[in-house]
């Protein structure tokens, strides 16, 4: 970058413009080649000046062409002169205008860009700090934990004495209760003839318990092809089929 260049961006504004070339042939399609090496020099001026003063394009070092009347033809075709006297290509002062804006909008977007990265160091730090802090208080918990004496452990409490249950008794023809005898079970096959006796004794059947006992024994505890699995239920079968044919004896053949 030169000199002038670095002035030119320290001053706000660009050293340089930019070119289209599809607008800028068309808009010197009717110019001649002097006209258009004219208005290139112009636009130039134009651009790092702010404007042409028309007396000064034909002087040193600003000559723009040796025939100066081609400068007065180039202003009046492409310029307008403006109240303070200089003439300005309405284009390019429109592309100016933009590139103001731009840096304009750079700059605040900088600003912007610079308050957040400050606000979020700052809000780091905090964090950072806080974070710290709460560390600090931890470990100070901690120490004043091992430092402090244990705390005794408590005593055993006496395990409850555990009194032995008492036996299971079980009624007999009596109607008393039989020690030494195991607890009835009607899944217990096959069961024992207590047990049979108590059971229908307490049903009040006439039924008899060792006929009963014997009948399922000797057919190895099945109903047909039904494994008994409660030998209550068969004594209740048993009662039920035994009321059945003695009522039919008492009826008689014909009923």
């Amino acid at each position: 970058m030169t000199d002038r260049s670095q002035d030119a961006t320290r001053a706000g504004r660009l050293p340089y413009f930019p070119f289209y070339p599809d607008d800028f042939f068309s808009g010197v399609f009717d110019l001649t080649d002097a006209q258009v090496g004219v208005y290139i020099k112009l636009l130039c001026i134009n651009w790092t000046k702010g404007g042409v003063r028309h007396d000064e394009a034909h002087g040193t070092p600003l000559r723009v062409a040796d025939d100066f009347s081609l400068v007065g033809e180039v202003l009046a075709l492409k310029f307008i002169k403006g109240s303070d006297g200089l003439w300005r290509n309405p284009k390019l002062e429109e592309v100016r205008e933009k590139q103001r804006a731009k840096q304009a909008a750079g700059a605040r977007g900088g600003s912007t860009r610079q308050a957040n990265a400050k606000q979020t160091s700052k809000q780091t730090r905090s964090k950072s700090s806080s974070r710290t802090q709460a560390k600090g208080v931890a470990n100070a918990k901690q120490k004043g934990k091992q430092n402090a004496s244990p705390e005794p452990e408590p005593e055993p409490e006496p395990e409850p004495e555990v009194k032995p249950k008492p036996k299971t008794k079980t009624k007999g023809e009596s109607g008393g209760l039989l020690r030494g005898v195991e607890p009835m079970n009607r899944l217990k096959i096959p069961p024992p003839l207590e047990h049979v006796e108590a059971y229908i004794k307490s049903r009040g059947s006439s039924i008899d318990p060792q006929k009963f006992l014997d009948f399922y024994t000797s057919r190895g505890w099945m109903y047909g092809k039904t494994k008994i699995k409660d030998w209550q239920a068969a004594v209740r079968t048993w009662e039920a089929d035994h009321k059945s044919t003695t009522n039919n004896q008492e009826r008689g053949p014909f009923g």
